[in-house]
């Protein structure tokens, strides 16, 4: 994705520094409607909208498309996190809108990290006795992995 991006980005730099010969018109004059439009950014908003669009089309319809989805949220974040600072050299301002489409995801992640964890703590806290250490060294390994 960075890569069309990057191709965006240098298509637009290049579109305002060039001129119509006959006319004497920048290029990016006549590919913008308004001359306060940011390109990329329209570019960007609408392929982050059609990404996200589509992820969740698909997991409605493939159940374990989104079990994927909702169990590799730490990675999936890590990768647009990766993507996000790779776009903000290029242009600043840029929002992070590919995680914010995706908080679907991740909340679904959270709370069944919380559940698993909660599980294991009345496990280990449920009887009348203190718990073995084998019993909190497996909790300790459940909140690091």
């Amino acid at each position: 994705m960075f890569n069309v991006y990057l191709q965006v980005h240098l298509l637009v730099g290049i579109l305002e520094k060039k001129r119509d010969p006959s006319t004497y018109v920048y290029f990016i004059d006549t590919v913008r409607k308004d001359p306060k439009e940011n390109l990329l950014q329209l570019f960007w908003v609408n392929v982050t909208a059609s990404f996200i669009r589509e992820v969740n089309n698909q997991t409605r319809d493939s159940s374990s498309l989104a079990f994927f989805f909702e169990s590799e949220v730490p990675r999936l974040l890590g990768l647009c996190n990766t993507l996000h600072t790779r776009m903000l050299t290029l242009q600043p301002a840029q929002e992070d809108m590919l995680t914010e489409g995706l908080k679907r995801f991740e909340n679904v992640y959270l709370s069944r990290s919380a559940a698993r964890l909660a599980d294991n703590v009345n496990m280990m806290f449920g009887g009348s006795s203190v718990p073995s250490r084998d019993a909190v060294l497996q909790l300790c390994r459940s909140i690091s992995g």
